[in-house]
């Protein structure tokens, strides 16, 4: 009776370390993705103030600006392609890894893939990289061709 009584306390302490693990690598995992976000922003708004020089030569030869919408659009499918791709790879090697290493260590651990979470986290990704660089150029040409061309 006072094995059995050890046996639940041990399980309890056990749960409590997991649920507590699992809070701090949550908050650990959101903080680098808000830095990865931050982090794309500052590349796409930087990225687009080089660029000012480029569009007003494209628009000044013909380009319209729905055109050059449609341009940035698929630019950032294509970034986004490119990241959802090496995530996908890169992240799921790595999430073997962790799974073969995991199982070494804990006989209770079980392995599922995250698919849902991936799938959701390469629609964010989408957005973000359809959205973001459509709104930093639609801020960037307020001003007139003549005046972006002189730069």
């Amino acid at each position: 009776d006072a094995d059995a009584l050890v046996c639940a306390l041990y399980a309890q302490k056990e749960k409590e370390y997991i649920a507590s693990s699992r809070i701090i690598m949550t908050a650990g995992c959101l903080m680098l993705l808000v830095m990865g976000v931050t982090n794309y922003f500052n590349v796409m708004i930087t990225n687009f103030s080089l660029r000012k020089r480029e569009f007003a030569v494209m628009e000044s030869v013909g380009m319209s600006r729905a055109q050059m919408r449609r341009m940035i659009f698929w630019e950032g499918i294509l970034y986004g392609s490119m990241i959802g791709v090496l995530t996908f790879v890169f992240g799921s090697v790595i999430w073997q890894g962790v799974a073969v290493v995991m199982k070494g260590r804990l006989a209770y651990f079980r392995y599922e893939y995250p698919m849902a979470a991936l799938l959701a986290a390469l629609v964010v990704l989408y957005v973000i990289c359809i959205i973001v660089p459509l709104f930093v150029y639609k801020k960037g040409i307020h001003e007139s061709l003549a005046g972006r061309l002189k730069r």
